[in-house]
């Protein structure tokens, strides 16, 4: 004995072999409990290390008290006898672990209650053994898959269910009980008819009281409809925020709770310290009727600043809100303002236009007999004078007529190519004489300046108005300083002249310091009649006529005025391009040596009979055949009893029944394309429409016309 505790000592020191206890005893107790819990792994193994400790300690202390060989054998006949009772009970707690393991999993049908309330939840719930073999599915579950009954999943595994995505990203194994629990991803399963479903699936692994998995608890819910949803809204969601009108939302009480950025910067270019001070002033009151009503509010128009900002409130009787929507009509208003005053300007021009026709038939008709009394009253001085009172008087009311027809636009227009700074210094004297000694002209002149194509007559009205009008606003006195100066467009400039167009165009500024002009007056000056000169001093037609001449010649006119400090005319007229000015001599015939006739047949069309028989009369006094017809029909008649046999058509352009003047020329020229034809009218030549060049003195008389004139005219188309 004493050999064989030499022999072990010598093997083993005391203290190696303290520390071989102690490894034994942390090593086996968690080998024996692995499948054992944390909870109940931890106190097992503390307990081992302890018993350890207290062994090893008596060790120590039995040596240090007996000593000798004796002991030594003694003790270590204890410590081996102790780690063998400790690696016996480590075994009996592992394997009652193994016992538990299979008792839990032997649990399924042990509470009919939760299996009932498991069955019956509207969420799918599947339950997996630790193999991934289906144990068993709710009702819910086989409705998602698709199947009879919830037995019929008997003996599938779940991976024929999911796609291969949804299995790769929702991770249903590897589980470990120290992780967050549970796990949540999103995938597609796929049912028996091989429909394919989004469901979000919630995964939660089964442990038994050991701690060992021995399933996984699936429940699985079908969101693709609230997907679809989501999405559905995300996209309504960006209509408002990215939508350029401004959108709000209010709750019934009047809380803003949402605007958009269209809506903060509507705000800051009205110059408002919040949204909420470009909302209507009655908001309040509007936002309760319609959560009351259910009714909409459309189109309340509000003005800041200027502008008209038009607000709609729809409510949400089921979210107890108000959405509000704004559009800015300002430019909309203005457009149909401005439309509406052209509808007024083309009624009152066509109204000027016919009672100017009807007049200078009449005027035709005392202008031509008073002429031809005059040739037939040779050598009587004093009943020659009196014809050329009337003469005189008749042209008077001509230029009246004339007024009319330049504010229809329907005047007759002789434009020629001109030199804007030489008839403004032509005219320079008549201006100052309009203006009086109190009011001083300055003139400034761009140098260089192309022609442009205008009615000599129409520009010395348009100016003589324009300084007409500068004088009657200057009472105590001022400065008129007229400006010309070639100016070009393009598009980006546009937005500056609204009526412009993209070209080179000559200016013609007026402007005066006058009073001004109020601004609620300012898009009204050019109405006709309209003035603000009271006690019957104007007609109220000078700047209608200025307007309507410019336009007339293809330009436009623009007026800006303040209180107090003046007001600016600005005409803009096309600039002559040079190949036109070279080519702008006009070739027109020579008057004949005389103008009597040579017993020419002349057809008259004309539907005023006044008219009629004073052409008649002063063409056959120069040796002509006459022919009349007071309508198309009977022009068309009368040369179908005539065979067609006529030298001259002279007709009025405007006639009754649906037919006009080139009309009738047209069925004529089908007959005879060599027939020449003569028109007349009081309104500008065009106004005639017909395929053949229009030229005054050559084809075209205006109305109304003296005797000679009418002679001399005839006489030449028939020489051409």
């Amino acid at each position: 004995m004493p050999t064989l505790a030499v022999t072990l000592t010598n093997m083993i020191s005391l203290p190696g072999f303290s520390v071989l206890v102690l490894l034994i005893g942390l090593l086996f107790p968690i080998f024996g409990t692995s499948r054992l819990r944390g909870a109940r792994k931890l106190p097992i193994i503390w307990g081992s290390l302890v018993l350890s400790g207290i062994v090893v300690a008596s060790a120590w202390l039995l040596q240090g008290v007996l000593g000798g060989v004796e002991a030594d054998l003694l003790l270590y006949g204890l410590l081996f006898v102790s780690l063998v009772v400790m690696l016996f009970a480590t075994c009996i707690v592992a394997n009652s672990g193994a016992v538990e393991n299979y008792a839990f999993a032997a649990k399924d049908t042990e509470n009919p209650l939760q299996n009932q309330i498991i069955s019956e939840i509207p969420v799918g719930v599947w339950r997996l053994g630790a193999d991934g073999s289906t144990l068993s599915i709710n009702h819910e579950m086989s409705r998602l898959l698709e199947l009879d009954h919830p037995e019929d999943v008997a003996g599938h595994s779940y991976h024929s269910f999911f796609t291969p995505d949804a299995l790769s990203t929702m991770r249903f194994d590897h589980f470990t009980v120290t992780e967050s629990l549970p796990r949540i991803g999103e995938g597609e399963i796929v049912s028996r008819s091989g429909r394919k479903r989004l469901a979000q699936v919630r995964s939660f692994p089964e442990f038994s009281p050991n701690g060992a998995q021995v399933g996984l608890l699936l429940l699985v819910s079908d969101i693709s409809e609230t997907r679809a949803l989501e999405i559905e809204n995300r996209k309504l969601s960006t209509l408002p925020k990215f939508s350029p009108f401004p959108v709000m939302s209010f709750t019934s009480s009047g809380h803003l709770i949402y605007f958009n950025e269209a809506a903060r910067e509507l705000a800051r270019s009205l110059g408002s310290e919040g949204d909420l001070a470009i909302l209507p002033l009655d908001m309040q009151e509007i936002i309760k009727n319609c959560i009351a009503s259910g009714q909409t509010t459309l189109q309340h128009e509000i003005n800041l600043r200027g502008r008209t900002i038009s607000w709609s409130f729809v409510p949400i009787k089921e979210a107890q809100v108000v959405h509000c929507y704004a559009l800015e009509i300002t430019q909309r208003l203005t457009t149909e303002n401005q439309l509406r005053q052209a509808q007024r300007m083309e009624s009152v021009g066509q109204l000027a236009g016919g009672i100017a026709h009807d007049l200078n038939n009449l005027l035709n008709v005392i202008m031509g007999y008073a002429g031809l009394l005059q040739i037939r009253l040779p050598g009587r001085t004093e009943e020659i004078g009196q014809l050329r009172k009337i003469t005189e008087a008749t042209e008077r009311a001509a230029d009246l007529t004339q007024n009319l027809l330049t504010f229809s636009r329907k005047q007759v227009m002789q434009a020629k190519t001109l030199d804007l700074n030489e008839v403004l210094n032509s005219q320079n004297k008549l201006i100052q004489g309009i203006l009086g000694t109190t009011v001083s002209l300055q003139c400034t002149y761009a140098p260089n300046l192309p022609p442009v194509q205008i009615d000599p007559a129409m520009l010395e009205q348009i100016i003589t108005n324009l300084a007409a009008n500068a004088k009657d606003a200057m009472h105590e006195g001022g400065q008129l300083v007229i400006t010309t100066r070639l100016i070009e467009l393009d598009a980006n400039s546009l937005s500056n002249h609204p009526e412009g167009r993209v070209g080179r165009f000559v200016s013609l500024s007026v402007a005066d310091t006058g009073i001004g002009i109020e601004p609620d007056l300012l898009s009204r000056i050019f109405e006709p009649f309209f003035t603000t000169k009271g006690g019957g001093k104007e007609r109220g037609l000078g700047l209608a006529e200025v307007r309507s001449a410019v336009r007339q010649h293809r330009g436009w006119i623009e007026v800006s005025s303040q209180l107090r400090q003046g007001a600016t005319f600005r005409i803009y007229l096309p600039a002559t391009p040079q190949e036109w000015i070279e080519s702008s001599a006009e070739s027109l015939p020579v008057a004949p040596p005389t103008l009597e006739g040579g017993g020419e047949r002349i057809l008259i069309v004309e539907d005023e009979p006044a008219l009629l028989a004073l052409a008649s009369n002063v063409l056959e006094s120069y040796g002509y055949e006459i022919v009349t017809a007071e309508s198309a029909e009977e022009a068309f008649e009368k040369w179908k009893a005539l065979d067609g046999k006529i030298d001259l058509v002279l007709t009025d352009v405007v006639m009754p029944n649906g037919m006009s003047g080139s009309d009738l020329a047209r069925r004529f020229r089908k007959q005879n394309p060599k027939i020449k034809i003569l028109y007349t009218s009081g309104f500008n030549k065009e106004s005639i429409l017909t395929d053949e060049t229009i030229e005054e003195g050559h084809n075209f008389l205006p109305k109304p016309y003296l005797s000679a004139a009418l002679a001399r005219t005839v006489r030449a188309r028939l020489d051409q």
